[in-house]
């Protein structure tokens, strides 16, 4: 003990003072828990006196809520969409099969997969929604029905015969090597997009093979038109835009190859769509609608694409086309609904509003749009207006 005047002071280590401030630490600590736990027994209470159970419904909890019900709402729809569509669609395995097609399997979708040394026939009374050929080798199919949607996919396989005796719509070819489509004439030749594909010929009943240019990365589409094969680069005119088939003038034209419009072929694309989107093809119900605005460019088509892209979950497209519905006819009551809809889904709920207002100024007595409207101003006045 040290004496200063007549105060004694103490002498006091290091290690001493730490471990008397870490004792303190330690107390405030347990104070600050304590304090914690009687706060929120008391809210607890306070809750209860008032009738309130649960969490209490702040801005930030009613937003999660709302949050977690809509991703449950979406992930029921998806499990729904999924569900539906496996009860459309069959798969086809095996190895050195030579058979026909099944009748039960009529009116469904169709996947061929991992088949080796296999031969299969679509019976004529038996007609089938849609191809699928995936990790198939030495490998042939003979159509007797005509598809349903028209279309066929084939994907990573080689050494591939399809024998069609019916018109085919499109044809979608990736990593394909050994390809040979048959036809009986050449009207029925689809319009094929392929990619990394090799030997690939095409035969006309009673003709002689014609060779499709090989394929890389750059996706490509070929038409048969006049005895001669076309093939060239689609274009895109921007990023994520659809493609279309190029002309001598760099200018889009039909995948047909025929550069002269053509109502009549305008409409015969957008009803083949508009089947393609019944059955739930909505890749190729845009494909179609796009061949369709190609050749004439249509509100209603413009319109009906944006409804595909909104049911593939793409609300960005949805909004460019029912942007350019609205350009072209503002009239058109579909074009500002889908354009509500697109940017309900992107969240930008006050541009929503404007759009479904001017939708429900066409049509005043739709209850789509008065449903979408009310949604839209009850999802802004929870989450705000959005941003652009």
């Amino acid at each position: 003990q040290v004496v200063i005047g007549s105060s004694p002071v103490c002498h006091v280590t290091m290690t001493q003072r730490n471990e008397y401030y870490g004792s303190w630490d330690k107390k405030a600590a347990a104070l600050d828990q304590e304090l914690e736990e009687e706060m929120k027994r008391e809210e607890e209470q306070s809750n209860a006196a008032l009738g309130r159970t649960g969490e209490p419904e702040g801005p930030p909890v009613a937003r999660a809520k709302l949050q977690r019900e809509e991703l449950a709402n979406h992930s029921a729809e998806k499990k729904d969409t999924i569900k539906k569509m496996e009860g459309r669609e069959k798969v086809v395995t095996g190895t050195g099969v030579s058979e026909s097609v099944d009748r039960e399997f009529a009116g469904k979708a169709i996947r061929f997969k991992d088949c080796s040394k296999c031969r299969y026939v679509v019976p004529q009374d038996s007609p089938i929604l849609k191809v699928f050929i995936e990790r198939c080798s030495d490998f042939e199919l003979v159509l007797e029905a005509p598809l349903l949607t028209s279309s066929a996919e084939f994907w990573k396989s080689e050494n591939i015969t399809l024998d069609t005796k019916a018109p085919l719509g499109s044809l979608q070819v990736d990593d394909v090597s050994q390809l040979r489509l048959l036809v009986l004439q050449e009207a029925d030749a689809p319009a094929t997009y392929h990619a990394n594909t090799s030997d690939f010929t095409m035969i006309v009943a009673g003709g002689d093979p014609m060779r499709v240019e090989d394929s890389d990365q750059v996706q490509m589409l070929t038409v048969l038109k006049d005895k001669v094969i076309r093939s060239e680069p689609l274009l895109r005119h921007a990023e994520g835009e659809f493609p279309v088939f190029p002309t001598a003038s760099g200018k889009a034209a039909p995948a047909s190859g025929d550069q002269v419009s053509d109502a009549d072929k305008a409409e015969q694309k957008r009803r083949a769509g508009n089947e393609a989107f019944k059955n739930s093809d909505f890749m190729q119900a845009a494909a179609y609608y796009a061949e369709a605005i190609a050749i004439t460019p249509s509100p209603v088509v413009y319109a009906n694409r944006a409804q595909c892209w909104l049911k593939l979950g793409d609300p960005e497209k949805a909004l460019k086309d029912s942007q350019a519905c609205i350009d072209l006819d503002g009239s058109f009551v579909k074009g500002h609904f889908r354009k509500g809809l697109a940017l309900r889904a992107l969240e930008r709920f006050g541009e929503a509003q404007l759009a479904l207002v001017e939708a429900e100024k066409l049509d005043p007595k739709n209850q789509q749009i008065q449903e979408a409207l009310k949604f839209v101003l009850m999802m802004a006045q929870r989450k705000g207006a959005g941003q652009s």
